[in-house]
């Protein structure tokens, strides 16, 4: 263990000599929780940092201004001899009453380069990857992976893992890949891609992108445009990819569009098949569950603000899969003499579950944030009622947030009603 440690740490002070800029952040926390259902009581240590090196390194190579450059990331956790300590309520002996578990003083979570290239500042080879098909339709959600946030975008991606090479030069990008091995019966891998600059005509900005790729003797074809309007009291987006080919002729389609015209704002999103990840976030404390890749996914999202009775109310309407699955999510959020309350609905239309909650917080001088909340899901009866009520404060202690929370279990369930309460000290870096 203490070599292994040590060979990580020679390797990181290496990399630090190497990389011009690193910048390092993090957070340790220690937090206790007592268990009111399962009637135990732990404190729970955990920290990480990040160490992001980021930097290029020049050098002439003839008697112009021609260098390489790379960029890497590196991010690791510190973990720590231990990781919890349990108290059972009602021990039978000292080694049952404390249980512990140990993880890793120090681990790598990524170590990657992310670009080399050779540059004179106006054009630029990136050697380590040719760029796909870019894809301009997006979804506005956000999808989460583990603890990654990512696009909706569509599933397919032309020329993706093909290795090769990426040309750039005033705004143009062409990426070029080649995999073959030239003998009867051996497939052939290989890839050309291009992508344009903006296009600026009056208040109208255009780009696009093209490629086509021929992996595991499949040919697939796709391509891409993004069109921006703008004025002072109006824009709009409008994107669209389309790919054809890949596995027996198929063909799939993305569109999204944003209109603003303020105060509102409407989003949508449609893509033949998407790829959702884990779950896919609405609000802070509720998610629509994903399923992976999804075929005719549709999205949209209406927000605006407004006064009433000369109170601002922001008001945002969602709608996720509403082709398949129809989840709609309306909140309206509003702040009556520095009490900040939300009230929110939504329901899942195939599976008739509705839900709906409501709570307020308050911020105080040297107190903190004060903070409170119902939310409860129906089918036919009550299905779930949960509350928390807690306390947050970043000034008492400069560079630490302290919070104390009491959350309620399932308050309709026979068992595990009572929640639980825990506190907290968290220091980030």
């Amino acid at each position: 263990m203490k070599k292994t440690i040590a060979i990580l740490l020679v390797a990181v002070l290496a990399m630090c000599s190497v990389f011009a800029e690193i910048a390092l952040g993090g957070e340790a926390k220690v937090a206790f929780t007592g268990d009111f259902d399962k009637k135990s009581a732990a404190f729970d240590n955990t920290s990480k940092a990040k160490l992001t090196l980021d930097a290029n390194s020049a050098s002439k190579v003839y008697e112009g201004d021609i260098y390489a450059g790379i960029k890497a990331t590196l991010e690791f956790e510190i973990g720590k001899a231990l990781t919890s300590a349990s108290v059972n309520a009602a021990p039978t002996g000292v080694e049952d009453a404390i249980k512990t578990e140990s993880a890793d003083f120090l681990k790598v979570k990524k170590f990657k380069i992310d670009e080399a290239y050779i540059t004179d500042g106006n054009w630029k080879v990136s050697i380590l990857s040719a760029a796909a098909t870019p894809t301009f339709a997006k979804g506005w959600e956000t999808a989460k992976s583990g603890d990654d946030n990512k696009d909706v975008t569509l599933a397919v991606a032309v020329g993706k893992d093909i290795p090769g090479v990426t040309v750039e030069y005033a705004g143009w990008k062409v990426g070029a890949g080649l995999k073959a091995t030239f003998k009867d019966g051996e497939k052939k891998e290989g890839m050309l891609t291009l992508a344009t600059p903006s296009f600026t005509f009056d208040a109208v900005s255009v780009k696009a992108g093209a490629g086509a790729a021929n992996k595991d003797g499949k040919l697939t074809v796709g391509g891409g445009v993004e069109a921006k309007y703008a004025t002072d009291a109006f824009s709009a987006t409008v994107a669209g990819d389309v790919v054809y080919g890949k596995v027996g002729n198929t063909f799939d389609a993305a569109v999204s569009a944003k209109v603003e015209v303020t105060p509102v704002t409407v989003d949508a999103f449609y893509a033949k098949s998407a790829k959702l990840y884990d779950k896919v976030a609405t609000y802070a404390d509720r998610y629509f569950t994903g399923a992976g890749d999804t075929k005719d996914y549709l999205s949209a999202k209406v927000a605006g603000s407004f006064a009433i009775n000369e109170q601002p109310v922001t008001v945002t309407l969602v709608g996720l899969d509403l082709i398949n699955k129809q989840y709609l999510d309306l909140e309206a959020k509003s702040t009556f003499s520095g009490v900040e309350t939300y009230l929110n609905g939504g329901y899942e239309v195939k599976a008739k579950l509705t839900h709906l909650g409501v709570g307020a917080s308050y911020t105080m001088d040297k107190v903190g944030k004060i903070y409170g909340g119902v939310g409860m899901s129906i089918t036919t009866k009550v299905d779930s009622l949960k509350a928390k009520v807690g306390i947050e404060n970043k000034t008492l202690v400069s560079g630490a947030t302290l919070a104390a929370e009491y959350a309620t279990g399932n308050l309709v369930a026979e068992t595990d009603k009572f929640g639980k309460i825990t506190a907290s000290a968290k220091i980030t870096f």
